[in-house]
């Protein structure tokens, strides 16, 4: 299958992704690359290019950028990182899609929903393909929310949360 064939599947699926201003694109490769196999991730750090080069495997779904973000005072480190990633996925035919718009608010699967899920609180639905849950009434305050928070996502390797405000308060 081609890499075309595939983006071209994952686009027909996201009805809320406004495709005139989407993060979602091609960020290096050629999209008619014929593959087998695909890495899905929340980023491509080079762990991930190197899995996939062991693994014969020519394209990369990532959430978000694995690029960095770029400004106008680019750090010499970061300029370095970039070039050496591109280069890596250049030498082993890789291509790398970024699947944002879409994966955020995939019913059920998506980052939304399955955060939802992951933390065990009683979230409303989701309306209108919103980035949003929410949830009301939880009768805790916000430190014991924060530590029930911090043990639901221990398991997928998140260390933390941080806090704004009175961590006494109520909700």
């Amino acid at each position: 299958m081609r890499i075309r064939d595939i983006i071209n599947l994952l686009e027909s699926q996201g009805e809320w992704v406004n495709r005139s201003c989407t993060r979602d694109r091609i960020l290096f490769g050629d999209d008619q690359t014929e593959v087998n196999k695909v890495i899905t991730c929340w980023v491509a750090t080079n762990k991930v290019i190197r899995y996939a080069i062991e693994h014969d495997i020519h394209f990369i779904i990532s959430h978000e950028n694995p690029f960095y973000l770029a400004s106008t005072s680019l750090p010499t480190l970061i300029y370095k990182a970039q070039k050496e990633k591109e280069a890596l996925l250049k030498e082993h035919d890789i291509t790398i899609y970024r699947c944002h718009d879409l994966w955020d608010v995939y019913p059920e699967y998506g980052i939304r929903d399955s955060w939802a899920k992951t933390l065990d609180l009683d979230f409303e639905d989701s309306h209108n393909h919103s980035y949003y849950r929410y949830t009301h009434d939880i009768n805790m305050s916000v430190e014991e929310c924060a530590h029930h928070i911090i043990n639901k996502i221990k398991p997928y390797h998140q260390q933390g949360i941080e806090i704004i405000g009175d961590q006494t308060v109520m909700k």
